[in-house]
């Protein structure tokens, strides 16, 4: 599912057909390297370099030598670190450092000026340099499964940001200035420790997708309230007793996941949700008769409890 959404977010936001190919075609793009000391032959040629070697625990210093550099895949290496020569690739666009052992990324990252693409997934991150909030073309940044607690307060700087991906880490707040963030569309938060959500949905006006399943979630944010644009909202697994949605403007909601919390009663306002065609209330204490009533009176909505 995780890279089903990571294809969809770089064919609908980045609008290009595939990032990383793995052709050598001309009529495709540029030629892929696959070995560095081969690359290193004539450096000024090489825009796309996949360097996947099993069990490779270092990176050579020379990588930061390709000065052309547009596509980097460094994926499913044993890396422990990345040498700071690797911020040098000023022209670099779009980079993979998924399922490493990087617990940190150099400071020397505020030389990637051009980057829209970042995928840190899969590693042991535990926190992002200060650095990180300069990559103002960032448009895709998938960190999901590391140990971070926290994101930097100043992620408002990554304007073009339109999917943020941190499920699976140790978070337990978000920095109010993640309210800037009015390209957003797909953002991902399950599993982590969240027990609030501090946002004001109202400036996020691009935000279609939000995904905060299993977390702390006691009281059903009222931020919401105001998001036109949301299609698709994954509340499951948290603590949440009752959600009201008599004052939201949800005109867009159409999949709506309450599964596995407290609600002892229907969500109210759900008249005001023209959209909806899925809602999953699985997991609940909501009662029969509450349920039934709806759904006679809903027949158009899938409903799962």
């Amino acid at each position: 599912m995780k890279y089903q959404i990571i294809s969809m977010a770089i064919l609908l936001l980045a609008g290009k057909n595939c990032l990383f190919s793995q052709t050598s075609s001309s009529n495709q793009g540029p030629t892929c390297y696959y070995d560095l000391e081969k690359a290193l032959e004539n450096p000024a040629m090489v825009e796309n370099f996949s360097y996947r070697m099993k069990d490779k625990e270092f990176l050579s210093s020379k990588i930061g030598m390709l000065s052309m550099l547009k596509i980097l895949d460094l994926k499913g290496n044993g890396l422990y670190q990345l040498p700071t020569e690797i911020g040098r690739l000023a022209r670099l666009e779009n980079l993979i450092l998924s399922e490493n052992h990087l617990t940190r990324l150099p400071e020397s990252i505020i030389g990637w000026e051009n980057i829209s693409f970042l995928q840190v997934d899969n590693n042991q991150l535990v926190e992002l340099p200060q650095s990180f909030t300069s990559l103002q073309s960032l448009t895709i940044f998938d960190a999901s499964w590391n140990n971070l607690s926290s994101i930097p307060e100043d992620i408002s700087a990554l304007s073009e940001l339109r999917f943020l991906g941190l499920e699976h880490n140790a978070l337990l707040s978000l920095p109010t200035s993640i309210n800037q963030l009015t390209s957003l569309k797909i953002l991902e938060l399950n599993h982590n420790q969240l027990i609030a959500i501090p946002m004001n949905w109202k400036k996020m006006k691009a935000l279609t997708q939000v995904q905060l399943s299993y977390n702390l979630i006691s009281d059903f944010p009222s931020q919401f309230n105001v998001c036109k644009s949301l299609t698709s909202l994954d509340l499951s697994f948290n603590r949440i007793e009752q959600v009201n949605f008599s004052k939201g403007e949800f005109k867009s909601l159409q999949s709506l996941n309450l599964a596995s919390n407290q609600l002892k009663h229907l969500p109210s306002g759900l008249e005001k949700l023209p959209s909806l065609t899925t809602l999953i209330l699985s997991g609940n204490s909501i009662p029969l008769s509450e349920i039934e009533d709806f759904k006679s009176q809903h027949p158009s909505i899938q409903l799962l409890y």
